[in-house]
Formats: C-alpha cells, sequence, structure tokens
C-alpha cells in the first residue's frame, strides 16, 4: 500500500471517529433535556424557567461542539463531507431543543397574563365597598316640594293678561323649579312640566293664530277699500266722458 492510499485510509478511520463520538455527546445532551421535559409537562413557573436555563446550557454546548468539529475537520482530507455532517448534527440537536423552549415561554407569557388578570380584580373587588360606602354617604336629595297654580303666578297675575299667558307664566315658573331641582326631584317633576310646556306651546300657537288672523282680515280691509276706491274713480271717468265727448264735436 502506497503512502498516499495509507493516508486516506487513516483520514477516514479519523473521520469516523469524530462522527461517532460528536454525535454521541450532541445527542446525549438534546436527548437529556428531550428526556427531562416531555411535551405538555411544564406546568409551574419554576418547571418553564427550569427548562429555559437547560436550554440555554444545551445551546453553548451545541455551538462548542461544533467549533470543535469544524477544527477537527480543517485537518482530514474530506473537509466539506466532514463539516456537512457536523452541522447537520448541530441542527438536528437543536431541532430536539426548540419545541421544549416554545412550550416553557409559552407557559410563562400565559402565567403573566393571568397574574395581571387577579391584580386586576383584586383592585376592583377593594374598590367596590370603597364605592358602596361613598354612595351610602351621600346626603339624600329632598322630595320637591309641589307648586300651586296660585303661587306660580307673579302677583296681581290672575287679574291681568288672557288664560294663555298664565299657562305661560306657570310653565316658566315649572321649568326654573325643575332647574335648581336634584335629578331624583327632577324625574318627579317630569310629568307636571311635560303638561307645563305643553301648555304653553298651545299658548304661543293660540297666540300666532290670532296674530296670523288679524293679518289677514287687515290685508283683506286694505284690499276692499282698494276696490272701492277704483271703483269710485271708474265711476267718476264714466259720469265725465259724455260731456267731454259731446263738446267735442262741431255743430
Amino acid at each position: 500500500m502506497s503512502s498516499s492510499a495509507h493516508a486516506q485510509l487513516q483520514a477516514a478511520i479519523d473521520a469516523k471517529a469524530i462522527d461517532s463520538t460528536s454525535a454521541s455527546m450532541t445527542q446525549l445532551s438534546s436527548a437529556e433535556i428531550a428526556a427531562r421535559y416531555p411535551a405538555n409537562t411544564i406546568d409551574s413557573v419554576a418547571r418553564a424557567t427550569a427548562a429555559l436555563d437547560d436550554v440555554a446550557r444545551a445551546r453553548l454546548q451545541v455551538a462548542a461542539q461544533l467549533a470543535g468539529e469544524e477544527r477537527a475537520c480543517a485537518s482530514i482530507f474530506f473537509t466539506t463531507r466532514c463539516l456537512d455532517q457536523a452541522r447537520e448534527r448541530r441542527h438536528a440537536a437543536l431541532a430536539r431543543l426548540r419545541p421544549i423552549e416554545v412550550e416553557a415561554n409559552t407557559y410563562k407569557r400565559r402565567a403573566r397574563v393571568d397574574e395581571r388578570d387577579q391584580v386586576l380584580a383584586q383592585k376592583a373587588t377593594k374598590a367596590e365597598p370603597v364605592a358602596t360606602s361613598d354612595a351610602a354617604k351621600a346626603p339624600r336629595p329632598e322630595a320637591l316640594q309641589p307648586v300651586s297654580d296660585d303661587r306660580a303666578l307673579a302677583p296681581g297675575a290672575q287679574s291681568v293678561g288672557t288664560s294663555a299667558e298664565n299657562r305661560a307664566a306657570r310653565s316658566g315658573t315649572a321649568a326654573h323649579a325643575a332647574g335648581r331641582a336634584t335629578p331624583h326631584q327632577a324625574r318627579s317633576a317630569a310629568p307636571a312640566i311635560g303638561r307645563a310646556t305643553e301648555e304653553a306651546n298651545m299658548a304661543a300657537f293660540d297666540r300666532k293664530a290670532k296674530e296670523s288672523a288679524q293679518r289677514q282680515a287687515e290685508i283683506a280691509k286694505k284690499k276692499a277699500e282698494k276696490e272701492q276706491d277704483r271703483a269710485r274713480k271708474e265711476a267718476a271717468a264714466g259720469q265725465v266722458s259724455p260731456t267731454t265727448t259731446g263738446a267735442g264735436v262741431p255743430n
């Protein structure tokens, strides 16, 4: 056997030894992590934290092993094949670690959300008795005193003005009293205010109707006067016309 053939054979043996040794070390590390944390077994924040720590250490170990294998492959004749196999082992090891890392991070995020919801619920529970106590200490509104029609009117209003003006005065008094009342009193006085407002609207409508009728009557009167004046002028013109015509004809 020539020296070159012997060197190639020795290189192949060394590469095989590196492959088997590195594979066993990498699989042992990632296999240990996978066996320690099977799928759906992370059930506490402490276990999730421990799993993330183990995964981080395993990642460092995988990176260190890849660096050592790359240095070893540099001295071998079949360098490319050696590097490809080393990177495949790294990829397989990380693929075993990735699901554990995802499950641990998901559990910790869910735990943080649950903890935040519990804090908010506790704050809301503590705030309810305080709000109830404040509501109990609040003074109750006094009952709204009914306002009679006689007192609602201004002094002397019963003897002055029409009934429509009296209704408008009562509406204004009721609205003023509702403005000073508390919300409870305002709700109690709402029907009376509604009736007073309706009466005021009716009074305003009657007043506008009367004013409109008066304007129409004045217009009709002026129109009749114009017609009468025009008729008088036409009659006067008819009486003067024959005399003027006769005087203008020669004998």
